[in-house]
């Protein structure tokens, strides 16, 4: 019976692990059920390797110190080991920022910043790329911010203008009701987009035009 406990500690303490890396990691919010499931697997593994500790002669306190240091590392080792092998965007922000470089700026517009979201292939959400779902591609965006001088078709056409003279090969969605619109292009897997749209966060700013040019996978 003791080697039974033994045995079936293992594998609650690797669902612990995987569980506790899946609940609290460095790429999405804290997902709670995921540390409770971490918690109520941590107990059963504890459990069932203190009795076999016990079973096999160790001492009370002596088999709870052990137990607890075994649950502990396994589930510290494998949050590790996921943080260590995520992959990394720093290669793919490097690559797109050559690209983002050469496209023209519009007169007047302000740089907001940078942002880098992974991804998966195959479909996803950006929001849902984590330890146990890491990114297989990285999108890396652009935003400037421009006062409102002309209509947002008026400043795709600007730039449809000026990245024909490039050589641009692109295809143009206009969103409609006032909403701006996206000039698209695909090249070596990777698709360069720029979206003109009024700000969608915070107050209502009908005096700015939000700007993103953005390098990420092309749709499968």
């Amino acid at each position: 019976m003791a080697v039974v406990f033994g045995v079936l500690a293992v594998p609650a303490g690797v669902a612990a692990g995987v569980a506790f890396a899946g609940g609290v990691n460095l790429h999405y919010p804290v997902h709670r059920s995921w540390l409770v499931a971490a918690a109520a697997l941590g107990v059963i593994a504890f459990a069932f390797g203190w009795a076999s500790l016990l079973m096999f002669g160790v001492r009370l306190a002596r088999g709870w110190k052990i137990a607890s240091l075994v649950l502990l590392g396994w589930t510290a080792g494998y949050f590790a080991l996921m943080a260590v092998t995520y992959p990394s965007s720093a290669a793919a922000a490097r690559r797109d920022r050559s690209v983002l470089r050469a496209l023209p700026i519009y007169p007047g517009a302000r740089f907001v910043g940078e942002s880098v979201s992974g991804t998966r292939r195959g479909g996803g959400d950006f929001d849902n790329v984590g330890f146990l779902s890491p990114p297989t591609a990285f999108e890396t965006d652009w935003t400037w911010r421009v006062r409102r001088a002309a209509s947002n078709d008026a400043i795709l056409d600007w730039y449809q203008r000026r990245l024909r003279t490039t050589g641009w090969r692109m295809t143009r969605d206009n969103f409609g009701h006032g909403a701006g619109g996206e000039l698209d292009s695909i090249s070596d897997g990777r698709m360069t987009s720029i979206t003109v749209e009024p700000p969608t966060l915070g107050p209502v700013d009908n005096t700015t035009v939000v700007i993103i040019a953005s390098v990420g996978p092309a749709p499968d």
